[in-house]
C-alpha cells in the first residue's frame, strides 16, 4: 500500500458499497427472510459452509429435499446400530438435476432420531464424516415406473434397510417401497410398522391391541411378496402407543420386528 499511495495518478477510496443506508436495509431484510425461511423448513440459501443454491434450483429441489428428509427420518427409526454406509439411487427426471444438495437433507432426517435438533442441513455432511459414514450416489437410467424415484439403502452393523420415495404432482411425497415390499404411504404423522406373516388374524390382532388402548387407526398399507408369505404393515395412527403396547404387538403370533415411526 505504501508503494502506491504516493502515486500522483492514483486515487484511493475506502470501500463503502455495503455501508450505505440502502444497502444495510437490504442486507437486514435478506437475512431476516432467510432466517424466517429456515425455521419454516426452507433450506438455507447463503450458509457460509454449504454450497449456495440458485433460486431456480432451490425451487426445483425444495420438494425433493423435503422427501429426502422424510425418507431419512423413516429409515432412522427403522434401523438398528450405528450407520456405516448410505447409498442413494436416483432414477427418472431427477437425474438431470444437481442432486448434491439433497444429501444433507437425507442425513438430517436419518440422524435426527439420535441427535435431535443438533443436526441440520448445514452441518449434516460434517457430522456424517465425523461418524465415518460412507455416502454413495448413483444415477440410474433404468425405468422405475415413476417420473422420478429416489431409493435409499442404509447399512449398519446390524444389517440394512431400504426405502423408496417419489413425488406425486409437484410436492406430494409418497413412500413407495419399504425394503422389498411395495406400498404407498404418505410420509407424515405416526406409523406402527410391523413385519409379519401374511395370514388371517395377524392384522386383526394388531388392530385389537391398538383399539383396546384407545389408539385410532387412520389408515393402513400392507406390502407383500406373495399370499401367506412375508409382509409389512404400516398403520397410520392418531395417538402414539407406549412401549408396553408395542411389546404386546410384537408378541402376536406371526409378528416380527415392530417399530414406531414418527414423521
Amino acid at each position: 500500500m505504501a508503494a502506491v499511495s504516493g502515486c500522483q495518478a492514483l486515487l484511493l477510496t475506502p470501500h463503502l458499497g455495503a455501508s450505505t443506508e440502502e444497502a444495510q436495509v437490504k442486507v437486514a431484510v435478506d437475512v431476516s427472510e432467510q432466517i424466517r425461511d429456515f425455521f419454516h423448513g426452507v433450506p438455507a440459501r447463503s450458509a457460509v459452509n454449504m454450497p449456495a443454491l440458485a433460486p431456480e434450483l432451490l425451487a426445483t429441489l425444495k420438494p425433493y429435499m423435503r422427501l429426502m428428509e422424510q425418507l431419512g427420518k423413516f429409515l432412522g427409526q427403522l434401523i438398528d446400530g450405528a450407520v456405516q454406509t448410505v447409498e442413494v439411487t436416483y432414477s427418472g427426471d431427477i437425474i438431470e438435476e444437481n442432486t448434491a444438495p439433497l444429501i444433507p437433507a437425507l442425513l438430517q432426517g436419518l440422524l435426527s432420531p439420535i441427535l435431535g435438533a443438533s443436526i441440520n442441513s448445514v452441518n449434516a455432511r460434517l457430522i456424517a464424516e465425523q461418524r465415518g459414514i460412507q455416502i454413495k450416489e448413483v444415477k440410474s437410467t433404468e425405468a422405475s415406473g415413476y417420473a422420478s424415484l429416489v431409493t435409499v439403502t442404509v447399512a449398519t452393523e446390524a444389517g440394512s434397510h431400504q426405502i423408496s420415495g417419489t413425488l406425486f404432482g409437484k410436492d406430494a411425497s409418497r413412500i413407495t417401497r419399504v425394503d422389498e415390499f411395495w406400498v404407498e404411504m404418505a410420509p407424515e404423522g405416526t406409523y406402527v410398522v410391523a413385519y409379519h406373516n401374511d395370514r388371517p388374524g395377524v392384522i386383526g390382532s394388531v388392530g385389537q391391541i391398538l383399539g383396546a388402548h384407545d389408539i385410532n387407526i387412520a389408515g393402513m398399507q400392507v406390502g407383500r411378496l406373495q399370499p401367506r408369505g412375508n409382509a409389512v404393515m404400516g398403520l397410520s395412527i392418531d395417538e402414539c402407543p407406549n412401549d408396553k403396547v408395542l411389546e404386546k404387538i410384537r408378541q402376536v403370533d406371526g409378528v416380527g420386528v415392530t417399530r414406531l415411526v414418527e414423521l
